[in-house]
C-alpha cells in the first residue's frame, strides 16, 4: 500500500503488475490533519479487507487449518482448489 500526494494518472510505470495499491493522499503528507488521518484510516481498512490466501500443501497444512478455524467464526471462508 502506497499513500502519496503525487499519485495521479497512469501509475503503471511505478506499480507495474504487482499487488501494490496506490492511494492519493489528497493533501500533503506533512504532519497530521483530519483529512490525512481519514485517508490513512481508509488505506489501513483496505489492507484489512484484502483477501487472504494461504496454501495447505506440505508443512503449512496444520497452520492453514488453524487460521481457517479461527477466522470461520467471524468471516465467510471460501476454500478453493489450487491445482
Amino acid at each position: 500500500m502506497i499513500v502519496s500526494s503525487v499519485v495521479s494518472g497512469d501509475t503503471g510505470a511505478i506499480v507495474g503488475e504487482t499487488d501494490i495499491a496506490v492511494i492519493c493522499s489528497v493533501v500533503d503528507v506533512v504532519g497530521f490533519n483530519q483529512v490525512l488521518c481519514d485517508v490513512f484510516s481508509h488505506a489501513g481498512a483496505s489492507i484489512g479487507a484484502a483477501a487472504l490466501a494461504i496454501t495447505v500443501f506440505g508443512v503449512t497444512f496444520m497452520g492453514a487449518h488453524a487460521i481457517r478455524d479461527h477466522l470461520e467464526g467471524k468471516y465467510d471462508i471460501e476454500p478453493f482448489a489450487g491445482n
